[in-house]
């Protein structure tokens, strides 16, 4: 008789965890490092200490990779960590924990290929969530029919004897006053008031991020496969997405673009007056963003228009369409350039608008990347491996530019106080930027005679702030360390009466 469903799936065997004590301790130990780094602590130089600290205990757990096979990985490590290194922010931080996870993959499978590397080192951070909660049981049961299992099957003995012992000796503590003297004479209070629940909860964060990085366990590459039926529901036949109804699109939407093309060569490049009562700033910000959403929506029409072997795709005249379409979608990104450009000189420049600006840049190169691959007949994956590492290579160089410092310095050039246009200086904002905004708020000082005392005392301030940060070698990182030097300059300059 055929087993059911249940039994076959409860005869199933486990996935080895391959557990060991040392792995265990090494988690604590990360998590005591954790909090000796970073709780309560201003973060720095030490996300990059902690992390090094993770490769070290992940590589020691689950090392497969001789001497020479470790050289790529550590290569791949101290590239993700030299931002973090420059400066600790959400971006760096984001390419250090990914090339950690990365790192841990290529020294645990030293012959994957690249995308199965990828696939695998992305399951780890939604493992983050559950993992340590789901293989805590199956751990001690793998530990206790190990040969050295009677070692914790001891300690798992110990463990309600100590809780119970502890309960009854807060309760006899309680009853009896000598007991209580005993317990008073040692500084119980200290540590009790360092033992909150934040700090408890911070404890179990990290433990669950370090948890799969240490007891790492990799799945098989799925099969790919394409179901007739998924091919199926593009097929030449559909009325959906047919030849004659892409070429149609193609016709119309050409037509539309270059109304929005020549709009913009009209008002924005040919200097046209605006109708009455609007200005140029009010143009360019109502048009910024839609326009993006456009192109993006563009390309995504593209892809499936011109998918690989279909007949819309092996048309030239459908191709030459597309080509026109993009290079009109091109113009329209340079456009809502030119718009957020006319926006930022009236109105200063902002975290949210560089943002804008690297947005818009990588939908051009996945425009251009479109084209590419058109022309070279490369595949949908040639395409999104293209625009995975564009983006790559642009958010790694954002990873080394100091955005506050540079948006200070434009908001101080292009202010009304100096350049007799736009609007005046919002120092508030200024501040908020932090310390990185010091060298800004001096040459505003510098060139305005009558500048504001706040402008004074919140440069005073944020000096305050930032040696207050510096003062823990943990926060250390070369962007602090540049404008320390800078600090010390100035304070010399000053002191000399230079």
């Amino acid at each position: 008789m055929e087993p059911t469903v249940t039994e076959a799936i409860a005869a199933k065997p486990a996935v080895p965890l391959n557990a060991s004590p040392l792995q265990l301790i090494s988690v604590a130990g990360l998590s005591a490092a954790a909090d000796w780094l970073f709780y309560d602590r201003p973060v720095g130089i030490s996300a990059a200490l902690f992390l090094i600290a993770v490769l070290a205990v992940s590589a020691a757990a689950n090392r497969k990779a001789n001497t020479n096979e470790l050289l790529p990985a550590l290569v791949v490590f101290g590239a993700s960590v030299i931002p973090l290194i420059y400066s600790f922010t959400p971006l760096s931080f984001l390419f250090a924990i990914a090339g950690t996870a990365l790192s841990v993959q290529m020294i645990a499978n030293p012959r994957a290929s690249w995308a199965a590397l990828i696939e695998h080192a992305s399951k780890l951070f939604p493992d983050m969530i559950w993992r340590a909660i789901a293989d805590f049981p199956k751990i001690f049961h793998e530990l206790s029919q190990a040969k050295d299992g009677a070692l914790i099957k001891s300690a798992v003995g110990w463990i309600v004897p100590a809780i119970l012992g502890i309960v009854f000796i807060s309760l006899f503590a309680s009853a009896n006053p000598v007991i209580d003297d005993w317990f008073a004479a040692i500084h119980w209070k200290s540590f009790l008031q360092q033992l909150s629940a934040p700090r408890i909860l911070f404890w179990l964060l990290v433990v669950a991020i370090v948890w799969p990085l240490v007891f790492l366990r990799n799945r098989a590459d799925p099969v790919a496969t394409a179901p007739k039926a998924k091919a199926a529901a593009f097929s030449e036949s559909s009325d959906l997405f047919g030849k004659p109804a892409i070429l149609r699109s193609l016709a119309l939407f050409n037509l539309l673009f270059v109304v929005q093309t020549g709009l913009d060569a009209t008002y924005l490049w040919g200097g046209l007056q605006l109708p009455h009562g609007m200005s140029y700033a009010t143009y360019a910000h109502r048009g910024a963003y839609p326009l993006i959403v456009t192109a993006l929506l563009a390309a995504a029409f593209v892809l499936v228009a011109t998918r690989p072997g279909s007949d819309a795709e092996r048309s030239p005249l459908i191709r030459n369409l597309v080509y026109l379409w993009i290079a009109q979608n091109i113009l329209l990104v340079v456009s809502s350039v030119m718009r957020l450009s006319l926006y930022i000189d009236v109105y200063s420049l902002t975290y949210w608008r560089v943002a804008a600006f690297i947005w818009m840049l990588l939908v051009a190169i996945g425009l251009v990347l479109i084209v590419a691959r058109l022309v070279l007949r490369r595949s949908s994956n040639w395409l999104v491996a293209s625009n995975v590492i564009s983006l790559t290579a642009v958010l790694y160089v954002c990873c080394f530019i100091n955005f506050p410092l540079l948006i200070a310095n434009y908001n101080v050039t292009h202010s009304r106080e100096l350049s007799g246009k736009g609007l005046p200086l919002d120092l508030h904002y200024l501040v908020s930027l932090g310390p990185q905004a010091i060298p800004a708020l001096d040459r505003y000082a510098q060139i305005r005679k009558d500048v504001p005392q706040l402008a004074v005392r919140a440069a005073e301030d944020l000096v305050v702030e930032h040696r207050l940060r510096m003062e823990d070698w943990r926060a250390w990182t070369y962007q602090d360390w540049q404008l320390a030097r800078y600090l010390r300059a100035r304070k010399t300059a000053t002191t000399t009466g230079g």
